[in-house]
């Protein structure tokens, strides 16, 4: 939920000012992942330089440190730094409770920490009866402080087995980065569960050499070379595309002498690979939009075009998927498929859930991440199963992998994130090609998972081949689909805003494939608006929610031209004679049906949703305009989940 950034400035070519603005624009880069306050920490050998937080985002403590410009920040050195934005879990959004957190008012170490340390009332405790006094109230402050516990009680402990003794102390899922002026010149960075990447700029070859006398895999080829370390590639591929993963509970020591990755358990000795990535930055900026969710919403033409690109031939009408072609026989052996997700991306899931059991022949189970877990269901090695998830980062989702992996089930990545931990830990990973998604609220990335299940459904029923008259009508039909995004993006809805944007309450409803579209549609009013908002089936309707329904209540109703037509239309005349007045959202052949309508093009009935969705999400991004509230950076929220 928090980000993490970190700079080595081993080659000592830095002023004091430019290790700043790379921290800040490191930030600024991973912003999304929490924005209640930011801070940083910059050393110069056993002096920290530089401490200061701030609460809200980066551009805060941005202007914080531009009025720290001075001749002492002009000069050259060997920094090392750290910089933090932060999603509170524990305690409030406050300048106190910012990162980085230091072990003592003399700053013996600083840490900066994403995640959660379960255990760490237990230490508070243990360490406020040892007359350790605390200054926030974090979990981050008990690794601090356990930092300067351990180095007071045995002074000769090297940087690294004080750290190894702290994280061993330490539950939960974590990453963290800690610097010392104990320790100058050195950083430790360390992750259990939450990802933490690496990036060295001078290229190396990728050759490392195993110390088996010191349990350690020594980057030797790195030497010299200037590190910079993130939860987040998007922080680090400015710089360099050169990348270290850091392992499940894997230390990694940074210094002059290059980077040095220990395990935590000193008889577990995992492999250390230099990664050349083949990213790039591509939408980074907003362009000419005011925000990035509005652009993200524009680009989906583009993002479905680039979903599809080389995987389907038109002319054939044949579907090639090489990321997963390896493991054809699992899915084509699988006696269930089972789609693990949380928020928009179960929506996805459940979106296609339909055509997917139709096409593949098989069961199919969706579920989210965290209601999973706390099933726990069989699962086995006959089960295919897929975690979809933006970021790739998910918490939840992560944990949901290693419990199938231990059963034996196969699991396969959805993600829009190419190196990230669902990818790397599944058996192959499928690249929904998003691009860039920095909007906290997710609508790109909603589209083109529903695209990417769809493209997977049809590839398990050509090589099984069977359906080939419904496959062949879907694949055509997907063909036209940018186009009718487009058309839908033309769609004048600012009449209908003043009106929602007066409600307290708003009800999405419809039914069939389109049952998922309200569900995504009411998470995007509700998370960017903070209209109360609630997605209901229409087959639910006369179970309760119908009590709900008068003239003061917003009411959008989507109504497409497929086989649930007739009980849709009877969910519009139930709403109807109970004073309710209906938006409807309809495909454009059933339009003169309905006085206030939002009518989008017609398409097969598994891909209409690709449509109706797109209003809902301008709906949502205006009533946030409107409403005056930022888009990009809801109340209370992050984009990529990294603790359950």
């Amino acid at each position: 939920m928090c980000g993490i950034f970190g700079y080595c400035d081993i080659r000592c070519n830095k002023s004091q000012e430019e290790v700043c603005d790379i921290l800040v624009r490191g930030l600024e880069r991973i912003e999304y992942r929490g924005y209640d306050s930011a801070g940083v920490c910059v050393f110069d050998a056993d002096t920290p330089k530089v401490y200061e937080k701030a609460v809200g985002k980066v551009q805060y403590l941005k202007q914080k440190l531009h009025e720290l410009n001075t001749e002492e920040g002009k000069r050259l050195g060997q920094y090392m730094s750290i910089a933090h934005t932060r999603w509170a879990t524990h305690g409030e959004s406050t300048v106190r409770n910012a990162h980085p957190v230091r072990s003592d008012p003399n700053g013996t170490f600083y840490v900066v920490h994403n995640g959660i340390i379960s255990n760490y009332k237990k230490h508070k405790e243990f360490l406020t009866s040892q007359g350790y006094n605390f200054e926030t109230d974090t979990d981050t402050e008990v690794a601090a402080k356990l930092c300067l516990y351990h180095y007071e009680k045995n002074s000769g402990l090297s940087f690294l087995e004080l750290t190894r003794k702290v994280l061993g102390d330490c539950d939960g899922q974590y990453a963290f980065l800690f610097l010392s002026s104990k320790f100058p010149g050195q950083m430790i960075a360390a992750q259990s569960g939450a990802p933490m990447i690496i990036g060295i700029e001078a290229p190396g070859d990728g050759n490392f050499e195993y110390c088996a006398e010191r349990k350690c895999h020594c980057l030797k080829s790195c030497a010299g070379s200037d590190f910079f370390i993130s939860s987040d590639i998007a922080a680090i591929i400015e710089h360099t595309s050169t990348v270290v993963y850091v392992n499940v509970d894997d230390i990694a020591l940074l210094s002059k002498r290059g980077i040095e990755i220990y395990s935590q358990s000193p008889k577990d000795h995992k492999s250390v690979k230099i990664t050349k990535l083949d990213t790039h930055l591509i939408s980074a900026d907003k362009g000419d939009f005011s925000h990035y969710m509005i652009k993200e919403i524009y680009e989906q033409c583009d993002s479905l075009s680039n979903t599809t690109r080389n995987r389907i031939d038109f002319d054939s009408e044949a579907i090639r998927l090489d990321s997963i072609e390896w493991h054809k026989d699992a899915l084509l052996n699988a006696k269930r498929f089972v789609f693990v997700a949380c928020g928009t991306s179960y929506h996805s899931s459940l979106a296609t859930r339909k055509v997917f059991e139709y096409l593949s022949d098989r069961s199919v189970v969706v579920e989210t991440a965290s209601n999973f877990l706390d099933l726990k269901p069989h699962v086995d090695e006959t089960d295919v199963v897929f975690f979809i998830s933006q970021s790739g980062e998910t918490a939840d989702s992560i944990a949901a992998m290693n419990y199938c992996q231990s059963k034996k089930a196969t699991t396969i990545g959805i993600t829009n994130t190419q190196n990230s931990s669902i990818a790397r830990l599944s058996v192959c990973n499928f690249d929904v090609r998003a691009g860039i998604e920095k909007g906290v609220a997710s609508t790109k990335a909603y589209t083109s998972q529903f695209l990417s299940n769809i493209l997977i459904a049809l590839y398990i029923s050509q090589e099984r081949g069977t359906h080939e008259t419904r496959r062949r009508e879907i694949m055509r039909e997907i063909q036209s689909i940018p186009e009718k995004v487009r058309r839908c993006l033309e769609i004048d809805l600012d009449c209908y805003i003043d009106d929602l944007c007066n409600r307290n309450s708003i009800l999405v409803i419809g039914r069939g494939y389109q049952m998922s579209t309200c569900y995504e549609g009411s998470l995007k009013i509700k998370e960017i608006s903070y209209i109360h908002s609630e997605g209901i089936m229409a087959g639910e309707l006369k179970h309760g929610p119908l009590a709900l329904v008068s003239s003061e209540i917003g009411i959008i109703l989507i109504v497409a031209n497929d086989e649930f037509y007739d009980k849709s239309q009877n969910a519009f005349e139930q709403i109807r004679a109970r004073n309710g007045i209906p938006l409807v959202i309809c495909s454009e052949s059933i339009k003169s049906k309905y006085e206030r309508c939002i009518a989008v093009p017609d398409s097969i009935d598994c891909l209409q949703g690709l449509l109706t969705v797109i209003p809902l999400q301008l709906i949502s991004y205006k009533l946030a305009v409107k409403k005056g509230f930022d888009p990009d950076f809801p109340r209370n929220l992050a984009k990529s989940v990294t603790v359950e």
